[in-house]
């Protein structure tokens, strides 16, 4: 686990390959690393597999993955989102909807989950691109994601409805204990 650490994912590879490793699954810090990583496992004759998130080889193709399509399967929550938002009168007259996107935006395979959910409520709901507030931080972890969302909260008193994307457990858990804190009425977030 290099927790999203560039540095300490390399560090585990070499590891690995020190080891003599029959095989490597891995899920990656950074996708843009995935071409000198795979061709660092092909020069040595591991094999590898991604997994949560796919990379490129330097050949330009997919490395060997398994998983879920992390995009679509956020672009589902969106969706299902949406359907209980609109479901519960989130958008009727009078209300102000938010969307709240605490993101990592510079780490790919997180940031497209935020866009997934984004996609999703989006093209299910009325609202639109304008009607998120996201802001990054750089681990997605519960410490750093709680004061971003409280941030996001105290700046947008006007908020009446919120709709939480996360990219992880802690950038959803860490909204929700934000609104307790704040006392927001928690029958208006999803």
């Amino acid at each position: 686990d290099a927790n999203l650490d560039d540095e300490a994912f390399m560090q585990s590879i070499a590891r690995a390959i020190a080891q003599t490793a029959a095989g490597i699954m891995f899920c990656i810090s950074d996708q843009a690393m995935g071409p000198t990583v795979t061709d660092r496992l092909k020069a040595v004759k591991i094999p590898y597999v991604t997994i949560n998130d796919n990379v490129k080889q330097s050949d330009g193709k997919d490395a060997p993955h398994v998983g879920i399509d992390t995009y679509g399967a956020c672009k589902a929550g969106g969706v299902a989102m949406a359907k209980l938002a609109q479901k519960r009168g989130f958008f009727k007259p009078g209300n102000v909807v938010k969307i709240m996107s605490v993101d990592v935006s510079f780490k790919t395979f997180l940031h497209e989950r935020t866009v997934g959910y984004q996609d999703g409520i989006i093209e299910n709901s009325p609202l639109k691109k304008t009607d998120v507030i996201a802001q990054d931080n750089e681990t997605g972890m519960f410490e750093q994601v709680l004061p971003v969302a409280q941030s996001i909260i105290n700046s947008h008193p006007e908020v009446t409805h919120w709709l939480v994307t996360g990219l992880n457990d802690d950038s959803a858990v860490a909204p929700l204990r934000a609104f307790e804190e704040a006392g927001f009425n928690m029958d208006n977030v999803i």
